[in-house]
């Protein structure tokens, strides 16, 4: 892969992608736009005929130097599969730079747009498998015959493995997305990464952990992902103690996520909150010296650092957070 940067004065394409992100934060009602002064803008040649037929358009990601320390760490955010959830996640990050500026030499953001129509491929297996579910008593039964799989939701592990397989191809979408970005950081050239992750692009940011040792801090916003953190059981006890995690999540956050649905939650995102804290309080079991906070925030009503008309609403980065993180 490459990257190419995009300069103001080439055929108007940099101009085309501001006006673009700020149309899109227009359009959801949101009065405030996206200052990229001191701002790079990329565009990723995939030079890989698999992953072009795929997406299709090239990954895009904006860049900010914050400083010449190479002793510092690299912040690589993404947020969620649209233009409006770069959009909005990058307002925020860019108005809240001074954070930041002391704690990493630079600051990535990827946009994810053009992975829109395959993520939204994963959903009718996922709901397909939802609705001819049956529900008795805490056990799911799912297909016929010699098809037919039971899963009894009270078991930890039988829960796991029954959201595994409702969720396949969204947790095989992450996965494969995971390894595109990774070879996109590669690309860079980037070592000593944190990386920030939110909405479905949490997901993915969970899986790209195992693919090398340059990652070293995993930031999880108002996370979507159908197995939380379990996949993080996998790493070693020393790159788990390696690893800076902090996650956070919105009071007021209207999503509602499915994962745990067929148990009667019905939960909103900060309802997660519980279970990613039970998975690191295991995994903890395992690596008694790994670092990790867990955050919670009230939205906010109004300003530059505006949550609530973030879709569905305050569904997005606190500007706290990202003081807090650096802690």
């Amino acid at each position: 892969m490459a990257t190419e940067k995009l300069l103001t004065e080439e055929s108007g394409e940099r101009q085309k992608f501001i006006d673009d992100c700020n149309n899109a934060l227009k359009e959801n009602k949101t009065e405030h736009i996206l200052n990229f002064n001191g701002w790079e803008i990329y565009n990723v040649d995939l030079n890989n005929k698999k992953y072009i037929k795929k997406y299709k358009k090239p990954f895009r990601y904006i860049k900010r130097k914050l400083n010449d320390n190479t002793n510092l760490p690299n912040l690589v955010a993404w947020a969620g599969i649209s233009l409006l959830s770069f959009s909005n996640s990058s307002r925020i990050i860019m108005n809240n730079v001074e954070h930041l500026k002391d704690f990493y030499q630079a600051i990535y953001i990827i946009s994810l747009d053009n992975i829109k129509s395959v993520h939204t491929d994963c959903f009718p297996c996922r709901d397909a498998k939802a609705k001819v579910s049956k529900n008795d008593h805490g056990v799911i039964t799912y297909g016929e015959g010699d098809n037919q799989k039971t899963y009894n939701l009270e078991d930890k592990k039988e829960n796991y493995a029954w959201r595994a397989f409702k969720n396949k191809d969204e947790i095989s979408f992450q996965e494969d997305v995971s390894y595109v970005i990774d070879k996109i950081i590669r690309a860079i050239k980037l070592t000593n990464v944190h990386v920030l992750g939110k909405s479905a692009g949490a997901g993915i940011a969970i899986h790209i952990m195992d693919k090398s040792d340059i990652y070293t801090g995993l930031f999880l916003v108002v996370p979507s992902s159908p197995l939380n953190v379990q996949v993080l059981r996998e790493l070693p006890k020393e790159k788990l103690e390696s690893i800076k995690f902090r996650f956070m999540w919105m009071i007021e956050d209207a999503s509602v996520f499915d994962w745990q649905k067929e148990e009667g939650k019905g939960e909103k995102s900060i309802n997660e909150k519980i279970h990613y804290e039970g998975e690191m309080v295991d995994i903890k079991s395992k690596a008694t010296g790994i670092d990790y906070k867990l955050y919670t925030y009230n939205g906010i009503e109004q300003g530059e650092n505006e949550t609530k008309s973030c879709k569905p609403g305050h569904h997005d980065i606190h500007k706290d957070f990202l003081k807090d993180m650096c802690t």
